[in-house]
């Protein structure tokens, strides 16, 4: 399965990274903005999805966009 780490935070995008990798998938990625992530849509299978992102987007809004789309599970990842 190829997942999607969209994340901002440098960190916590790796360790994510970690855990998508040790769990075997792939992971694509990290991105930490809409547009980045909408280029990697078409070829991930699930996201993993931060609510607030850098370019000041809401990742609720994202996930809405990935679901409807193109059919991609996410699941929010947030420290809020």
């Amino acid at each position: 399965m190829q997942v999607l780490i969209v994340e901002d935070e440098a960190l916590i995008a790796m360790e994510l990274e970690r855990i998508v990798t040790e769990a075997g998938h792939r992971a694509v990625g990290p991105v930490a903005t809409v547009e980045q992530a909408l280029a990697h849509a078409p070829r991930v299978d699930a996201a993993l999805v931060d609510l607030g992102l850098a370019d000041g987007m809401s990742g609720a809004a994202l996930a809405r966009r990935l679901t409807d789309r193109y059919g991609i599970s996410v699941i929010f990842v947030t420290g809020s």
